[in-house]
């Protein structure tokens, strides 16, 4: 029997890889392989424009499993066909690190088997004491940079001061709930960050969160908030930077985690328990090693480190970052969401709103959605 698999373009190498990467599969089970094909995610032709059409008018052209963001997963399971997981893998979950093994009503961890995951951090070359505070990153005069201009970025560096305070993100049924007390007090933190001058003069305008890491390197900023996945991209120029949590009020280590995980589409009982051995197979430590190295991505299982090509130290502490992520929730990955809170902190940034006003506006057009 031939597995059909369906990736992202995050996982293209695997596609690419001649099958090499999957004869440990078939060497595990005699009598099935897998077939690795890549899929654009939206638009005409892309995975979830394929997967609406086929299951209306050629279901045996789905796949039997995809591999696909959280946003993704959660638009596919809306068309009925993911099928559940708790029969068919119901100690997945078990290795993984905590806060990944049960997610928010209709996020992905509830969709799927989160596999691999991005967030950011900080990277920085200036001597500091650890761990990183506010106080001390403005006390040494360096400059800090983060992607102000780019609404997910923005809005997840927000929210992980808003976090570290102690704020909540969704209620018990996966509804958005923030605290505009707390939102109010992770904007007068950057208010109060601007004022002191810590901000490089272009934070502003940068639109790209990888035009961030461009600035570190070039010695336009001393401190940079970067995610995982430019840390291992960019490994051999890691000989002069340090990495460490993003600097919290409360001196809370956290991040905020984007998942990719594997589903099950698979409709007949036969295809969805070989779909299911597929599952175990490439979550065991050394596959999952080798498919989030080709993605640039972090494992979601602490037993998949140390991280290929980083520094026992680099992996250590990513480790320890993975190990608090909390996988952002679906209703703050909402567009009318992220541009509320990039706007209200782009305004605080220039002076334009005081931080209670900023949040006012912020929260009362998120309510509108």
């Amino acid at each position: 029997m031939t597995l059909y698999i369906w990736v992202s373009p995050d996982f293209a190498f695997a596609a690419q890889s001649n099958g090499a990467l999957l004869q440990g599969f078939t060497d595990a089970y005699p009598g099935l392989r897998a077939q690795v094909s890549v899929k654009e995610v939206f638009g005409k032709g892309g995975m979830v424009d394929l997967l609406s059409g086929a299951r209306a008018v050629a279901p045996s052209y789905l796949p039997d499993l995809i591999l696909a963001a959280d946003e993704t997963l959660e638009q596919i399971a809306a068309l009925g066909l993911l099928q559940p997981l708790d029969a068919l893998l119901p100690a997945a979950r078990d290795p993984l690190f905590v806060n990944l093994r049960v997610g928010a009503p209709g996020d992905a961890a509830r969709l799927g088997v989160p596999f691999a995951m991005d967030f950011p951090l900080l990277a920085y070359r200036t001597p500091m004491t650890l761990p990183l505070s506010w106080e001390g990153i403005a006390a040494s005069g360096g400059r800090y940079a983060f992607a102000a201009g780019d609404e997910d970025s923005a809005a997840q560096t927000l929210l992980i001061q808003y976090l570290g305070l102690g704020g909540a993100l969704v209620d018990a049924e996966g509804r958005l709930s923030l605290d505009s007390r707390l939102l109010i007090r992770a904007l007068e933190t950057y208010r109060g960050l601007a004022d002191q001058g810590v901000f490089a003069s272009q934070v502003a305008s940068v639109d790209k969160a990888d035009e961030v890491w461009d600035m570190f390197r070039a010695g336009e900023a001393d401190f940079a908030e970067v995610r995982a996945s430019v840390v291992r991209g960019h490994a051999a120029a890691l000989t002069d930077t340090a990495l460490s949590a993003i600097p919290t009020v409360n001196g809370q280590p956290l991040t905020l985690a984007r998942t990719w995980s594997w589903a099950i589409v698979a409709s007949t009982p036969e295809r969805q328990q070989a779909a299911a051995r597929f599952v175990e197979w490439v979550l065991g430590p050394a596959q999952q090693s080798v498919w989030c190295e080709g993605a640039g991505l972090v494992p979601t299982q602490p037993s998949a480190w140390p991280l290929a090509r980083l520094s026992a130290t680099d992996s250590a502490i990513l480790l320890d970052l993975a190990q608090v992520a909390i996988p952002c929730p679906a209703a703050i990955r909402m567009p009318a969401v992220s541009s509320a809170l990039h706007t209200a902190l782009a305004q605080v940034l220039k002076g334009q709103l005081a931080p209670r006003q900023a949040a006012e506006q912020a929260l009362t057009k998120i309510r509108q959605q």
